[in-house]
């Protein structure tokens, strides 16, 4: 009864398309919330202080823009490194009796 069971012929997660396209999915998102956020970090300080102080010079407020901007990438960046070095971690496989 048991003499065509193979032990070799295990099907993981890992190798099934769904499971690719999701971790694809998740990474299309996280890349697509760094952009956002680097875009409304900029997009603050380029407006948003223009509208609490009052009228600036156009290259100091591009100024407050770009660093607003780098200090969200920087945060950005370590969240999203932390997030996928987590997704890369596979749990270990049980190991066969046959080894």
């Amino acid at each position: 009864m048991t003499k065509n069971v193979d032990p070799v012929r295990v099907h993981h997660p890992e190798d099934t398309i769904r499971y690719q396209l999701n971790a694809m999915n998740r990474q299309m998102i996280a890349v697509f919330q760094f952009v956002v956020s680097v875009g409304a970090g900029f997009t603050f300080g380029f407006y948003g202080i223009q509208l609490m102080t009052g009228p600036l010079d156009f290259g100091f407020r591009l100024l407050l823009g770009i660093i607003a901007s780098l200090v969200i990438a920087l945060a950005e960046i370590y969240f999203l490194a932390k997030k996928l070095a987590e997704d890369m971690d596979f749990p270990d496989l049980p190991k066969s009796k046959a080894e």
